[in-house]
């Protein structure tokens, strides 16, 4: 408009938002009739009164650092500070001030910024209720960017690859998945929900924990329209059902040995029983006494197989479901007791049996399991002793430690054909026609190493004899452990 010119005075008039003067040190030159109406005054304020009175309390120390930098050169500033009315009202306000070299006065104006404070503090209350709600959450929850990097996970997400949350923000999932295959199915599904928009559903996601355990997870991921970007971004939902699935293992395998045992026992039960009923048949017609006199000794035979099959089925049983009971392990009491009770076995007065024990501490297991393990390893290198060849050995190395116990049993007996090899630790298992146990001997052995959660290793060779290595955990500092809580609990 021709002619026209700005009027300063006549803008502090009309102007609906607050703006004023002030002086070098902050006191009030004049201000415009807005901050007297904000302020609750009917007339103008009166002058040479701080700006900071007409600042709420709480947002002095935002202001004096505002002034500071003003103070120090700054030419301009803007903040957010309350300002303080008479009718104890409050307004938010987005405040510039900004200093005027010529007059060496500060020009300062505000802009209410209530509503949106409001909007901003309710809305900023809803997410954090929201993230908390996630944060309650015991399955994995995660949302990816449309580059399929992370940008929000919960805590049960970051404890699947015990990582901090805050690792996760701007990296993909090569960054914490390093099996190829695994990536390469995460890669495929994320592709699939980014790019057909689609909701995809995994029910068996094998993830492989950095401690090497393998999780089994059910995830979902469905497309998320971003509000702020319009991008195409996921968000996934993860149920681990790594115990799931090692119950439903277990469950198979539990009903496999069921089906095994009852068929391979009614046999091994029937057997022996059978086979006396025809000796006892035999020796009522007999009279020879010589063959009665036989016939009695198979009988005592088949007697002693039907007792050695039922204690094995009472140390399977006790294995089961009896809990582990640390106990001071002393190894020379335990193998001379063995060779004691199985002295009476065919040969077992050939074999020669050396033992070496090196003990730096104490060990500590369940003393029943020890004798059984050593029970049945003992038994199985006497009866499997190679009768063609002379000196029959079996040598037992012992070394413990505060961490575990290494015992190893060398013999030279018939050993294990190659094809058995895999086989020798299952149920029922005879490997040779010179077997007349119950086949569980060494499955007892598997179990109770599984349940004192120690490593067992096979090396056999067919006529050179068999070595078996086993490592069983110390209990010492369990067992320490447990006295500790008690004497405090008491």
């Amino acid at each position: 408009m021709k002619g026209y010119k700005f009027d300063l005075d006549h803008f502090f008039l009309l102007s609906f938002d607050p703006m004023g003067i002030l002086s070098k040190e902050f006191y009030l030159l004049h201000a415009n009739p807005a901050l007297a109406r904000y302020c609750g005054f009917e007339q103008e304020l009166p002058p040479a009164l701080l700006f900071s009175l007409f600042i709420h309390p709480n947002d002095h120390e935002t202001l004096q650092a505002e002034f500071a930098k003003l103070t120090n050169g700054v030419k301009a500033v803007c903040f957010e500070a309350r300002l303080l009315t008479t009718a104890q009202e409050l307004k938010w306000f987005s405040w510039q001030i900004v200093f005027e070299e010529s007059s060496e006065q500060y020009y300062f104006s505000g802009a209410e910024i209530t509503d949106h404070k409001i909007t901003h503090s309710v809305l900023e209350e809803h997410t954090d209720k929201l993230l908390k709600i996630i944060e309650l959450v015991p399955h994995p929850i995660f949302l990816k960017d449309f580059n399929a990097r992370y940008i929000l996970v919960n805590q049960a997400q970051a404890d699947l690859f015990s990582a901090d949350k805050k690792d996760f923000i701007g990296r993909d999932d090569s960054y914490f998945i390093k099996n190829e295959e695994e990536l390469r199915g995460v890669h495929a599904s994320d592709n699939v929900v980014l790019n057909k928009r689609k909701n995809i559903i995994l029910p068996e996601q094998t993830i492989t924990h950095p401690n090497g355990q393998h999780k089994i997870l059910h995830t979902s991921k469905i497309p998320f329209l971003s509000s702020f970007s319009g991008d195409v971004n996921i968000l996934g939902v993860s149920i681990d059902i790594t115990e799931i699935k090692n119950s439903e293992k277990e469950l198979r395998k539990i009903n496999f040995e069921l089906d095994s045992f009852v068929y391979h026992a009614s046999h091994d039960l029937r057997a022996p029983l059978c086979s006396l009923e025809g000796l006892f048949n035999l020796i009522k017609t007999e009279t020879e006494e010589e063959i009665r006199k036989k016939c009695v000794e198979e009988g005592l035979k088949s007697i002693k197989r039907l007792d050695g099959f039922i204690s094995d089925l009472t140390d399977l049983s006790r294995n089961n479901r009896t809990v582990i009971s640390p106990a001071n392990i002393k190894f020379k009491k335990i193998i001379k007791r063995t060779l004691t009770n199985l002295k009476y076995i065919k040969n077992a007065e050939r074999i020669q049996v050396s033992v070496n024990i090196e003990k730096e501490v104490d060990f500590y297991s369940d003393k029943h399991r020890m004798k059984i393990i050593f029970m049945n390893i003992i038994s199985n290198a006497i009866k499997y002793q190679s009768e063609e060849r002379g000196n029959p050995l079996l040598s037992i190395s012992i070394r413990c430690n505060e961490s575990y116990a290494e015992i190893v049993f060398g013999d030279n007996g018939i050993g294990i054909e190659e094809q058995y090899k895999s086989k020798v630790f299952d149920m029922f298992f005879r490997g040779t026609i010179l077997a007349n146990g119950s086949g569980l001997g060494l499955y007892i052995v598997k179990e109770i190493m599984l349940k004192l959660d120690g490593k067992l290793e096979l090396v056999s060779e067919e006529n050179v004899g068999t070595t078996l290595t086993l490592r069983i955990p110390n209990l010492a500092s369990k067992l320490l452990l447990s006295a500790q809580n008690k004497s405090a609990g008491e």
